[in-house]
């Protein structure tokens, strides 16, 4: 208990190092970012769950929803569909569809960690009452000496996006499969990769919009503190992304499709808390 404590300290401390004043700062606008999605099809289950946490109205929307022929593919479509059938009550979409492909995917688990992670969160938002155990000793085997995860099963150094998808599904499962000396080693890891800006760098060591928002996501989810002052500071770190209103990857560069609807997640769940905790309350 006491590592643990001392752990989410310095994780406050770290994302407090720079801390901007509010008033001073501009927190990133969901509602430029939902006008914006008004104007393309949306197709990624981040950003039909942030709709949803926005409190937008799907009808207004055009969602098309495909899964292709992947395991991982197949639980994007899952996540998105889940959030449309139990949030939204659209009926448009059915979740299961794909529920017995991905337990089969997982018969004998292969991949990377972010594949594996989305599989076990869609089978998570369904409320499937498949045993996770094999996944989750497969997914502890991708586990790096420093705590994280690579970006492929392959990879020697760690890489923060897939980290932050591991923690997620370590934390959808921990209260019954939980291993916290696995996810205790993880959070040191994303402690270790917060800046002295805010910002987390991505696969070419500069600091990414996707690799701040996933990771300040994933935190929020795994219930490490977040106080106005931390919100606002990783949310402050993300505006230096914005694109009129959308998002880059890097600072200074052009629009991100990945990028935006990643920040667009990341701060609808700032605001209103995880959306794998309403999955949860629809396990239950």
């Amino acid at each position: 208990m006491k590592k643990l404590t001392a752990l989410v300290t310095a994780l406050m401390l770290l994302l407090c190092g720079c801390a901007v004043d509010e008033s001073e700062s501009v927190l990133i606008d969901t509602g430029l970012l939902a006008a914006y999605y008004k104007t393309v099809t949306v197709t990624d289950w981040r950003v039909v769950s942030a709709l949803w946490l926005s409190g937008e109205d799907i009808a207004d929307y055009n969602v098309a929803l495909t899964a292709g022929n992947s395991a991982y593919g197949k639980a994007c479509y899952t996540l998105a569909a889940a959030v449309t059938e139990f949030l939204f009550t659209d009926g448009t979409y059915s979740c299961d569809v794909y529920t017995e492909d991905l337990i089969f995917a997982l018969k004998n688990p292969s991949g990377s960690a972010s594949e594996i992670a989305t599989i076990l969160l869609a089978l998570y938002a369904v409320g499937s009452d498949y045993d996770p155990t094999a996944a989750l000793d497969y997914l502890k085997t991708l586990q790096l000496k420093d705590g994280g995860f690579g970006a492929d099963e392959y990879a020697s150094r760690s890489d923060a996006e897939a980290s932050a998808a591991a923690l997620e599904a370590i934390t959808a499962y921990r209260v019954e499969y939980g291993d916290d000396e696995s996810r205790d080693r993880l959070l040191v890891y994303l402690a270790d990769s917060i800046n002295d800006d805010n910002t987390i760098d991505g696969r070419d060591g500069e600091p990414s919009a996707s690799a701040t928002a996933a990771v300040l996501t994933a935190l929020i989810y795994a219930g490490i503190p977040n106080d106005g002052e931390i919100s606002t500071a990783l949310r402050t770190a993300l505006n230096g992304f914005s694109v009129g209103g959308t998002f880059s990857e890097i600072r200074n560069g052009s629009f991100d499709r990945n990028a935006t609807a990643e920040v667009y997640f990341c701060a609808a769940t700032a605001i209103r808390g995880s959306i794998f905790e309403a999955f949860g309350q629809n396990r239950s």
